[in-house]
C-alpha cells in the first residue's frame, strides 16, 4: 500500500486526531508531573500532523520536500529530534 493509497476521509480524519492530541498536550502541559515533556511531546504530535499534510495533500509547494534526498532527510531529522529532546526532558528534568 503506498502512502497516497486509502479514503481521503481517512486522511482529513488522522490529521485532526494528531492536532487534537497535540493541542491537547500543549494546552494540559501544567498538570502533568513533567510537564516540558509533554510541552515536547505535544509539539511531536504537531509535527507529525505536518508531516502528514506535507506528504498526504498534493500542493506544489511542498513537491520538493517530497521530492528530494534533502527534503525528506528533513522531515526525518524533525521527528529523531523531537524524540531526543523528549527522551531528554522525561530523564533530566
Amino acid at each position: 500500500m503506498a502512502a497516497g493509497d486509502g479514503n481521503p476521509l481517512q486522511k482529513f480524519a488522522m490529521q485532526i486526531l494528531l492536532l487534537v492530541v497535540g493541542v491537547a498536550l500543549v494546552l494540559s502541559r501544567d498538570y502533568w508531573g513533567k510537564p516540558h515533556a509533554v510541552l515536547l511531546a505535544g509539539v511531536f504530535f504537531l509535527n507529525l500532523l505536518w508531516i502528514t499534510v506535507v506528504l498526504g495533500h498534493d500542493l506544489p509547494i511542498w513537491s520538493w520536500l517530497r521530492n528530494n534526498i534533502v527534503g525528506n532527510l528533513a522531515m526525518i531529522l524533525i521527528i529523531l529530534a523531537n524524540i531526543v529532546a523528549i527522551v531528554v526532558s522525561a530523564v533530566f528534568y
